[in-house]
């Protein structure tokens, strides 16, 4: 079937093709989202490590089914229930990973995620193929293939903040305060209101992070040394009075979970950030040294990047901190929004991000959903 062929679209019941989806968080401080019934296997993950990315782990028929296009169109309605869950996000780039043919033939695998929407870019570490899409080109590409019975698809959203926020060069910058001061429980930058994270530097460490190990010695890719004390500099500040060293600086391979705050494991290796190409040689160790610099005053080229990364993950919008609501409503209703047995590895991991869900900021998720 050539791409732009007509195709007549295909019938399913959309209950059946959701049937058995979980959401769940996993290992990385992201989300498993899966669909694994009697008719598809179809596995989803996110990481904090890529916000703003969605691996297809897993995308299958199950031996024995005949219906022609089930899995795509099982694709298809299940992009839209997380989309409308705001576990996703239109702009949003889904990857395959490691697509493996069952019958050995590459390019017929190629040409069936083409006919998705998926296209293949240039050639990345980990991912030779690159097939990748935006949410929203997979959805439309899919809608015209699919015909979902069955109560309808699911209402997208469709008030979506798309104001574009312009990074102005005031003439008046040199007045501006770098120095952050709190507004309404959060952190306010005169030259950064776009960023609002609720933990400083000082209290993502202070209330238990990363298994005692962020400030370790490392190996870096872009210095021919080894790396070490990097956080002493912010000694003169009194950030790490009434934390031992040994929680600050401990080996990767003795990561010490119950120093956490709630208690769960969460991220992944330096190796998986470098090669992924989300790490800067000006913080070698990542985004949290970053937020150190700029906390302290210092702004770069990168400071619009790792804002962003902030805001797609724990932002009003962002998707960890919609998710972790969303998983409060399910598992306890409104009294329990401050229950940490309520999805503790998201928790540990926003706290990662220097955010910590608040009272206010719950209601007003709450609020906003009502209004949609």
């Amino acid at each position: 079937m050539e791409k732009n062929e007509e195709m007549e679209k295909l019938p399913f019941n959309k209950a059946l093709l959701l049937e058995n989806l979980k959401i769940q968080d996993n290992s990385y401080g992201g989300l498993n989202i899966k669909l694994i019934n009697k008719n598809v296997r179809i596995l989803l993950s996110t990481s904090p490590a890529l916000p703003g990315e969605i691996n297809l782990v897993g995308f299958y028929k199950v031996d024995g089914i005949e219906e022609k296009g089930i899995t795509r169109c099982a694709l298809y309605v299940l992009l839209l229930a997380i989309l409308e869950e705001g576990v996703i996000k239109e702009e949003d780039i889904m990857r395959v990973s490691a697509p493996t043919p069952d019958d050995g033939n590459m390019k017929r695998l190629i040409k069936i995620y083409n006919q998705i929407g998926f296209t293949q870019g240039k050639p990345k570490v980990g991912s030779p193929l690159n097939l990748n899409s935006t949410i929203k080109n997979l959805i439309n590409t899919l809608k015209e293939q699919c015909e979902i019975k069955g109560g309808g698809k699911p209402r997208r959203k469709t008030k979506r903040m798309r104001k574009k926020r312009k990074n102005k060069t005031r003439k008046n910058s040199k007045k501006m305060s770098k120095k952050p001061k709190r507004v309404g429980g959060k952190l306010y930058f005169d030259d950064h209101p776009e960023f609002r994270p609720s933990l400083s530097p000082r209290q993502i460490f202070k209330l238990g992070s990363f298994g005692g190990t962020y400030w370790r010695p490392i190996k870096s890719k872009f210095f021919n040394k080894e790396l070490k004390n990097q956080h002493k500099k912010y000694s003169k500040l009194g950030w790490w009075k009434g934390i031992p060293e040994d929680e600050l600086t401990r080996p990767f391979n003795k990561y010490d979970v119950k120093l956490n705050k709630y208690g769960k494991k969460v991220g992944t290796t330096l190796k998986f950030w470098e090669d992924k190409g989300w790490m800067d040689k000006q913080d070698p160790y990542g985004w949290v040294q970053w937020y150190c610099e700029f906390y302290t005053g210092r702004r770069s080229n990168d400071d619009i990047r790792q804002i962003s990364r902030f805001n797609k993950l724990a932002g009003p919008k962002g998707r960890f901190r919609k998710w972790l609501v969303t998983q409060i409503m399910k598992k306890g209703g409104k009294s329990k929004w401050n229950d940490h047995s309520i999805s503790p590895a998201m928790r540990q991991t926003l706290q990662h991000w220097a955010y910590k869900l608040t009272k206010k900021d719950f209601d007003h998720e709450l609020k906003s959903r009502k209004e949609k």
